[in-house]
Order: C-alpha cells, then sequence, then structure tokens
C-alpha cells in the first residue's frame, strides 16, 4: 500500500464531503438529533436516572456506529454515483488503497462525532463519568464491528452495482434493531435469542445494562468475526467483479 496515495484519497474525502452541504448536514443533524433528544431524555428525569442513561448511551452507540460505517460507504457511492470510481483505477489507485482512505475518513470523523458526544454528556446534560467510561469502554466493539460492516456491505454493492446501494444505509440499521436495543434478551423468546446472538451490537447493549467480563468478551470476538467477514466481502466481491463484469462498469 503507497501510503502517500492513501493521503492523498484522505485528503479528496474530506474535500469532497465537506463542499457538499447535503452531506455536511447530514454529518451535523442525525448525531446532533441523537444528542439532543436523548440527552434531554438523560437531564429530564422523566424516568429512573439509570434506565435513562441507558438508553441515552444506547442511542449514541447507534449514532456513532452509523457514522463509522456510513460514511466510508456514503464516500464510496458518491464515487459510484458520479462515476469517478472508474477515473481513479485508472490513474493507476488500487482498490485496496481506496477503501482503506474511506474507512479512515469516516473513522475520523466518528471520533469527532464521540468526543463532541462526551463533551455534551458530562458538561450539557448531567452524564457521570461511569457513562462516559461505558460509552469508552465499549469502543473496540461496536468501531471494529461499524469497519467490519463498512467493508461487508461495500463488497456487496461494489459486486451488485450502484443500484443496490441502498444495503450500505440500511444494513446496519437492521443490524441493530435485531439487537434488542431496548430490551434485555433474557426477555425475548429463546428461537429469538438465537438469532440476536448473532449481532455484534447484542453484546454491545447487554454490556450497557449488565456490565460483566464475559459479555465484553463475547462482543469482541463477534466484533472481530465481523470485521474477517467484512475483509473477506471485500476481496471477494471486489475480485469477482473484476474477473466477472469489469469494475469499470460498476
Amino acid at each position: 500500500m503507497r501510503y502517500h496515495v492513501v493521503s492523498a484519497l484522505i485528503r479528496r474525502c474530506f474535500h469532497s464531503t465537506f463542499k457538499d452541504k447535503g452531506r455536511v448536514s447530514e454529518l451535523v443533524v442525525f448525531p446532533f438529533s441523537f444528542l439532543i433528544i436523548w440527552g434531554f431524555f438523560l437531564a429530564s428525569g422523566m424516568v429512573d436516572r439509570e434506565i435513562a442513561g441507558q438508553l441515552m448511551l444506547i442511542n449514541l452507540i447507534w449514532s456513532v456506529s452509523g457514522t463509522f460505517q456510513t460514511q466510508a460507504n456514503l464516500s464510496m457511492m458518491f464515487d459510484l454515483w458520479s462515476r469517478e470510481f472508474p477515473t481513479i483505477l485508472r490513474q493507476g489507485v488500487k482498490t485496496f488503497e481506496l477503501v482503506s482512505a474511506q474507512l479512515i475518513f469516516s473513522t475520523a470523523i466518528g471520533l469527532l462525532n464521540l468526543a463532541i458526544f462526551i463533551f455534551f454528556v458530562l458538561y450539557g446534560f448531567g452524564g457521570t463519568p461511569e457513562e462516559v467510561s461505558t460509552f469508552i469502554t465499549l469502543f473496540p466493539l461496536y468501531y471494529i464491528s461499524s469497519i467490519g460492516l463498512a467493508m461487508l456491505f461495500g463488497g456487496f454493492v461494489m459486486y451488485l452495482g450502484r443500484t443496490y446501494a441502498f444495503i450500505s444505509w440500511t444494513g446496519l440499521q437492521i443490524l441493530i434493531m435485531i439487537s434488542s436495543p431496548f430490551a434485555p434478551i433474557s426477555t425475548l423468546p429463546a428461537w429469538l435469542v438465537k438469532i440476536v446472538l448473532l449481532s455484534p451490537f447484542t453484546y454491545i447493549f447487554e454490556y450497557v445494562r449488565s456490565p460483566a467480563p464475559e459479555i465484553y468478551l463475547n462482543g469482541l470476538i463477534a466484533s472481530v468475526i465481523y470485521f474477517m467477514l467484512g475483509v473477506l466481502s471485500s476481496l471477494t466481491f471486489y475480485n469477482l467483479r473484476r474477473a466477472k463484469q469489469g469494475l469499470m462498469e460498476v
């Protein structure tokens, strides 16, 4: 991998994103709406303080995870929609370099969101250091999972074509929704538990409700599995597309 190429691609991601008013508004509106809604819910005293804190953490993790995943995939989608992807490849850029730059870009944006959330939770809505500590402790799990999913969905879209771009912004939401974000898995039917345990976010949300080393370890294992699946998806589908249909026709 040529680091100067990746660096140039990262700068390109930032430039193309922040000159697009629609993407900038998306970066601001959705995360801040999550923060404001659940921050005021925490500060309002409407429900038990512990439950309110858990709900806030779950929703902020949901938001930050979405930023990590969707920003990487949206960078790829805009290249496909604008038909700049073939041009980039013709200039000698390798697909691995392009994907790496998109992941680094989305990581930087996600970390910025994370820092803003932590600041406002502590100083704006009366959050506790313990809640922030949980937010940070779980970071490796939801970060690894989100990046893995970005590569997984990116591989699918690259193989199927730009008309299937909806996969990149619905896939994570579906996975989180089946992860029992708002109820302990002990309340679910046995057959459904077997399904929700396939998602790494199930362990993340369970840890928020009942921190335990074994839950964290299981979540870390699940996150790494999804990351490996993402790498495999990217490599496999990119290569299949190149061999069968050609990347220039995506």
